[in-house]
């Protein structure tokens, strides 16, 4: 695959988060953690709302943590955006995951 130039792509979402104040910091830290990567945050009220962009495989369960670390005051909307080549760590990950080889 080297040397043919093939290379991974992984689907990227737009991801919409709307928390209260008192979370936003675990929210931001959980995105962290899923290499999300923030565009911007605005406010609604008493909400912040979180703009960002994160791989769709780091989402997986997503749903669950955001109802734990906001004790189920916070939502969200996900959506696809476009597909990025995945860096070198993630993408030997992924083949090993799909195939049991590096």
């Amino acid at each position: 695959m080297k040397s043919a130039g093939i290379a991974l792509l992984e689907p990227i979402m737009r991801l919409e988060v709307v928390v209260p104040e008192d979370y936003l910091s675990v929210i931001l830290k959980d995105l962290a953690k899923r290499r999300a990567e923030v565009k911007y945050i605005d406010v609604f009220k008493q909400n912040k709302i979180v703009y960002c962009l994160a791989p769709l495989a780091e989402l997986l369960g997503y749903s669950t943590t955001v109802r734990i670390i906001s004790s189920g005051h916070a939502t969200f909307t996900l959506e696809f955006d476009h597909y990025e080549l995945m860096d070198s760590a993630n993408e030997a990950e992924a083949i090993k995951r799909a195939t049991g080889f590096y």
